[in-house]
């Protein structure tokens, strides 16, 4: 039998016993629970590869939303020039005759608007008889053409207002 020590009191007692039990419960007193350097390694890698699919499946999404807004606001816009046409028998000369001067597109540009249709599409036609309304897209420049350069990310209305999309899309 094991002498207790008085200072150290039942930390000696603790200690006895578990010499006394170890056999039995060794394999879980000296097992490893952690991971390997290589484990976290590996882990951090899926985890990057995961990322690396899902952002930017995430910011297309993103932008897919904010076309469909875009879309929306035009539809908007479009029946309150309309409904201005039909209390004036005359389209407004700009957004803000009916309050919508300061409405903003999703990344934060104004919303073009013309009385006189000016835009057109690869071959030189003119995509309104009525009036333009669009959106600078994404990058905030545009272009007479829909389908030039600086006109593929607008968001524009065509075949007096038969069609609403992304430049690019216009056929």
């Amino acid at each position: 039998m094991k002498a207790i020590d008085m200072n150290t009191g039942t930390e000696a007692l603790k200690s006895s016993m578990l010499i006394a039990v170890e056999p039995r419960y060794r394999k879980l007193l000296h097992s490893s629970a952690g991971f390997t350097l290589v484990e976290l390694i590996v882990v951090c890698a899926i985890i990057g590869a995961l990322a690396g699919l899902a952002i930017p499946a995430y910011n297309r999404f993103v932008e897919n939303v904010k076309v469909t807004r875009t879309i929306s606001e035009i539809r908007g816009i479009e029946k309150d020039v309309y409904a201005k046409f039909i209390d004036t028998s005359a389209f407004p000369n700009s957004l803000n005759d009916i309050g919508l001067g300061a409405l903003k597109d999703p990344w934060g540009n104004p919303y073009q608007y013309s009385n006189v249709p000016t835009r057109e599409d690869n071959f030189l036609n003119i995509l309104n008889t009525e009036f333009d309304i669009y959106s600078l897209g994404p990058d905030g420049v545009t272009d007479v053409n829909i389908q030039a350069a600086n006109g593929l990310d607008d968001i524009v209305r065509t075949s007096d207002g038969g069609w609403i999309g992304r430049g690019e899309d216009f056929l």
